[in-house]
């Protein structure tokens, strides 16, 4: 992959050094204020590495992260402050880390004229945040750094092309799904609650004539599992519109459209507010116009029958998830229990989409009443 670089001037709230980190070529002094250094340990960010010496660097933005270099701590005469083994965190929020790996760096000769060493590869990951924690140095009790060069990937703006149907809105007699809800949906995208917590600032001017509904799109990397815990990890959302037709597209009508690394490849998985969510079952490789439709197999999602087949031989996302907890069960009955009859209403239990909470709602929940999600859309 082609990339560039990005110079990350080393800070720590261990000590202040002054911003000298030698960054216009490959070469590194042996001075010590060319560098950082601490000789006192702290509770580390990430909360599982406990206490010690870590380096935390903070880029800025999320980046999708490619190859480094590295200049151990080179100061003539304390080469031994270097780090030896190292454990590397990164996340995109700074709170929840995901590990690359455990590595081992040689110790630096204390010249003048230092290269540094190739680092760990991050192959396309998306960070904004990354965790350098020292396991060991090369015998001083302090632990010392000179510089990390960050390697960017090459990037590309990807049309997606995602189609899906909503069991619980479709008419066999129009052939698509209605579009009862018209000026009940919120013109400001509605998955700023939990479990969703989404930050976006998607607005509509208006509701268009063929939205059925707002939905979430989650861009994926890694690989999916099918039990115990999710194997992919979000790197991109957006809020989007579903039309009629079963295609989603941005909420300002244009095709939905992410920057993904070239040459990588990608899951993506739709959301809905009282349908069990989906996932592509296989990953797309980026490219200029990425197309899935959902519709056209059972097997089109990832994990067992994510899909529920209607009379026309599509299929289509389960109604019934009012609780949105990737589980349509009792627990989705209750809610609906509580207020089972409401007019002109968008809320979740309204199964159907028609703006009315009534038993056509407990009829769509139903038969789906024992349906479990795949992990992949756990959060």
């Amino acid at each position: 992959m082609k990339s560039i670089n990005i110079f990350v001037i080393l800070m720590s709230i261990f000590c202040f050094n002054a911003l000298n980190a030698q960054c216009l070529t490959d070469a590194h002094s042996n001075v010590w204020n060319d560098g950082w250094v601490s000789c006192q340990t702290s509770p580390n960010p990430n909360t599982v590495r406990g206490t010690g010496h870590w380096l935390l660097y903070d880029l800025g933005d999320p980046y999708f992260l490619d190859d480094t270099q590295i200049w151990n701590a080179n100061e003539a005469g304390n080469t031994d402050r270097g780090m030896q083994d190292v454990v590397i965190d990164y996340s995109m929020n700074g709170n929840t880390w995901i590990e690359l790996g455990t590595y081992q760096l040689a110790e630096a000769p204390g010249t003048n004229d230092y290269m540094g060493v190739v680092g760990p590869d991050f192959a396309g990951i998306k960070a904004q945040y990354v965790l350098v924690t020292v396991l060991t140095t090369w015998g001083d009790p302090c632990a010392g750094l000179a510089e990390i060069k960050f390697g960017v990937a090459e990037t590309m703006r990807s049309e997606v092309n995602l189609t899906t149907i909503l069991q619980g809105t479709y008419d066999i007699s129009l052939g698509n799904m209605r579009t009862s809800m018209g000026s009940l949906i919120p013109l400001s995208q509605p998955y700023n609650v939990a479990p969703y917590n989404y930050a976006g600032t998607e607005l509509l001017a208006s509701v268009p004539a063929n939205m059925v509904d707002w939905v979430l799109v989650e861009v994926r990397e890694g690989t999916p599992n099918q039990s115990v815990s999710r194997g992919t990890r979000t790197i991109d959302t957006q809020a989007a519109i579903l039309q009629n037709d079963g295609s989603i597209v941005a909420y300002d009508g244009t095709p939905l459209a992410f920057d993904l690394v070239v040459g990588a490849s990608y899951h993506f998985c739709v959301r809905h507010r009282n349908h069990l969510d989906v996932m592509t079952a296989t990953d797309l490789t980026t490219q200029a116009t990425m197309t899935y439709d959902f519709t056209t197999g059972l097997t089109q999602a990832f994990g067992t029958e994510q899909l529920t087949m209607l009379s026309t031989g599509q299929y289509a996302m389960f109604s019934g998830d009012f609780t949105m907890d990737g589980i349509i069960q009792t627990t989705d009955f209750d809610l609906w229990k509580l207020e089972p009859a409401l007019i002109d209403v968008y809320l979740s239990t309204d199964g159907n989409l028609d703006g009315v909470v009534q038993v056509t709602d407990f009829d769509s929940w139903f038969p789906n009443k024992a349906k479990l999600g795949s992990v992949e859309v756990g959060f």
